[in-house]
């Protein structure tokens, strides 16, 4: 069996994402080529706690003892101005319902789809979009296409990200 012909391994932590149980092929090649076993594994690792129950429902065997949240979490980004200067900076009214994103201006994130939703959204929102990258250029052509360039300032790259977040009511 696998575990036989692998004990001469050092043991190993097993991080699993909720993206990874999810997907049954994944799973399945757990199962398959491991007999589903975790005994070469001294600790499994969760990115959530609600995984947790799911988790070890999958193997009633394994000691939840073992199984450890451990979140893929990001420092909160601190704010260095007063509340609003974002907005203001971009003479976006302070009561303007705002919506946006911090990232790399790549065709894989699909910001394009922000500019869409932008153009159908009633004319008050705004929608501010920081970084910097190959779609920069085709995004304002889209915004200026769907005539909605004047509500979606791209700043580019920047170090305040605390305060764009602050500036934003719902984060994409």
């Amino acid at each position: 069996s696998a575990p036989e012909k692998l004990e001469f391994l050092p043991r190993l932590n097993l991080h699993m994402a909720a993206s990874v149980l999810s997907n049954p092929d994944i799973r399945f090649s757990w199962d398959t080529h491991f007999g589903g076993s975790f005994d070469l594994v001294d600790y499994v690792t969760l990115n959530a706690d609600a995984m947790r129950g799911p988790f070890l429902a999958g193997d009633p065997e394994l000691d939840p003892r073992r199984v450890i949240t451990l979140l893929d979490g990001v420092r909160t980004p601190q704010r260095g101005r007063e509340p609003g200067a974002v907005r203001r900076e971009f003479g976006i009214q302070a009561d303007a319902p705002v919506v946006g994103a911090v990232a790399r201006l790549a065709r894989q994130k699909r910001l394009d789809r922000l500019v869409h939703a932008l153009a159908v959204l009633p004319p008050d929102v705004h929608c501010i979009v920081t970084g910097e990258g190959e779609e920069r250029e085709p995004l304002q052509a889209l915004a200026m296409e769907l005539g909605v360039a004047d509500r979606f300032p791209l700043p580019g790259f920047r170090r305040d990200v605390g305060d764009v977040l602050d500036a934003l009511d719902v984060f994409v």
